[in-house]
This record gives C-alpha cells, structure tokens and sequence, in this order.
C-alpha cells in the first residue's frame, strides 16, 4: 500500500493480488469489496458489530451530546476514520452495544420515551425521529427511561407494582450477611457452573428458585428461542413462568413487523411458542430482537447435587441454546 501526495487528495492505492484464471471473478466489484473488508474499510452483515465506544469515538464531534440515528448513519459516508457501511443491521447492532454499555441512551420520539442499559428492549430505528443521547445530557432532558418511568397518581405519591421485602426480611429467608441471588453467564455449562461455584463459596445447600434469560439481535437468538421451548418439557417437575418481549422485522419490501409480549406459566405459552417459532424461522426476517426469561420455581429447595438441576442444564445444552444468563436463589442452613 502507498500514500499518495497531498496533491492525489491523500488517496491510497492498494494492488490486488493477481487471481488464477480459474479462479478470476467476473464480477469485479465483488474482488473490491472483498479487499475493502480485507483492510476493514467496508462492513458487511457477517463482520463483527462496532462498539457503541468506537462510534461515539469516530462519528461525534468534539463536545456533541447528541445525535440521530440517522445523522449516525450519515457519519458512515462523511467521516474519514468510518468504514463503508454495507448493511445497515450492524448500526442497529452498534447502537444496541452503546445502550447496554451506557456510553448512550437510546431515544424514540414516536414512543416518547427512552431507553437505558436496563430497559427492556427497543425495535432500534435509524430515522430521524430516534436519537442517541448521553446519559448526562438525557437525565438533564429528564427523558422517561423505559422499565424505570412511574406516573405520578393521587396525592403525588409515585405507583408500585408491588412492595419489596425488607432486608430483615430476605436476611431470615436466605441467612444474613450472604448473597441473596447467584449469577452466572455464558454458554449453559459455564453459567451453570459459576453459579454453582458461587453457592459452594459461600456455603449454600440448596436452590429454591432458578432464572434462565437471554437477549439480544443477532441471528443466533432466533434458535436460542426455538431451543428454550423445547428444552422445558425435559426440565423436570417444577412451576414454569416466562416472559417474552419479542420483536421481528420482515424484507424492507413489505414493511411488515411483529412486536409480541408475554407473561405468564408455560401452559400458555405452549400455544404462543408455535407462533414465534414460525415468525423467528421466516426467511423473510431482516432484523428481530429477544429478550426471554424463564422462573424456574421448585416445589421443594433444590439440593446443589441434585440430579434436577443437571437435567435442567443439560437440557438447555442440548437444544443448542448459546450463551445464557443464570440467576439462582439460595437456600442456606441458618434459614431452614
């Protein structure tokens, strides 16, 4: 590769290696492209996403605050440091990674509300009408976070779904001074298992409650939703509870879209899986976004030896789910 003088306007030149005859693609645009992704000049659907960091490091200027999602895509085009952007799924994905990162807040204007690293998930639009702000300047807005807003009811006292339990509380439930949820992350074998090494840690004996969730846009997530179906039934005996927030986008052709939620026992959603199952598998998908989570609730406490919960991590492993976030509640000896 050479640098050329200020006079060829700072243009490159890059020689491409002569192909065997047998081999010479006819069309040689696709020869171009292949070498721009080569030098990470361009982005196609099947590259690694930007991160949210790297965005606001390249495509905002000095001291900006805020932007369209749109004017982002526009940065693409315009600023030097910027691949050519050859799928626009990848900015959707970047601007996903700079919400769940906080190195932004995600912003619809048509909905009136934004949303943060803890908000459930957004149907990600690049238009004019979405805007990406940082989280100070959006706390100065005072922008209604998704998940986080409460309107104000009679008296100016603020709504609550439901009361929590007191710290006296959960201390007599799960034994003082120790942790009241065991996490892990990762494919299933792995995040089962740092939860388990976590609960041996810290001398816990049993498991009354598991949680088992996913999110996220990537194609993968599509069988992930398949795979968690069919891996309940293989769960054992237990009361299942899941929650869906699933969001589908069609061929830009048709313009068609789907945004299904649930909540509710695995009864119901029996019904609801042959529907999603069939949307997430069309051909026709250009985008969808999932978060899914299931509430594994024991009749009993669970010991960790426990076959169930082997079975329960098997299961999930088997039907090719990928990488998982597991939530336990501990049981502990001073409890029982």
């Amino acid at each position: 590769m050479r640098t050329l003088l200020k006079s060829h306007s700072y243009l490159r030149r890059e020689t491409m290696p002569p192909q065997d005859q047998g081999d010479t693609d006819q069309d040689q645009t696709n020869v171009v492209v292949r070498v721009l992704r080569s030098m990470q000049k361009a982005l196609a659907a099947d590259d690694p996403p930007r991160s949210g960091q790297y965005l606001k490091a390249k495509a905002w200027d000095r001291n900006q605050v805020e932007m369209t999602t749109e004017d982002l895509r526009r940065a693409f085009a315009r600023k030097i440091g910027l691949p050519l952007l050859l799928d626009v799924n990848q900015l959707r994905r970047s601007i996903e990674n700079g919400v769940k990162t906080r190195t932004w807040v995600y912003y619809s204007a048509t909905e009136d509300f934004a949303y943060d690293h803890e908000s459930p998930p957004a149907m990600w639009q690049i238009s004019d009408d979405a805007h990406i702000f940082l989280p100070e300047e959006a706390a100065r807005l005072g922008l209604r976070i998704k998940g986080k807003w409460t309107p104000i009811v009679d008296g100016g006292a603020s709504a609550k779904e439901e009361e929590e339990p007191s710290d006296e509380d959960l201390n007599h439930l799960l034994g003082a001074g120790k942790p009241q949820r065991l996490q892990g992350h990762g494919v299933p074998g792995q995040a089962f298992q740092q939860f388990l090494d976590k609960a041996q840690e810290h001398e816990a004996i049993a498991v009354r409650r598991l949680e088992i969730g996913f999110q996220g846009i990537e194609p993968a997530r599509a069988t992930d939703l398949v795979g968690m179906g069919l891996a309940i039934p293989q769960m054992g005996k237990a009361t299942f509870g899941i929650r869906l927030n699933l969001i589908v986008e069609f061929d830009e052709s048709t313009q068609d879209a789907v945004h299904i939620r649930f909540q509710g026992g695995w009864d119901r959603y029996q019904r609801l899986k042959q529907v999603t199952d069939a949307f997430v598998k069309d051909k026709r998908v250009k985008s969808l976004n999932v978060d899914f989570k299931l509430v594994v609730e024991f009749e009993q406490p669970v010991a960790l030896g426990d076959r169930q919960l082997a079975d329960v991590r098997d299961a999930v492993s088997a039907m090719g789910v990928s990488v998982v976030d597991v939530a336990a509640e501990p049981v502990y000896a001073e409890a029982l």
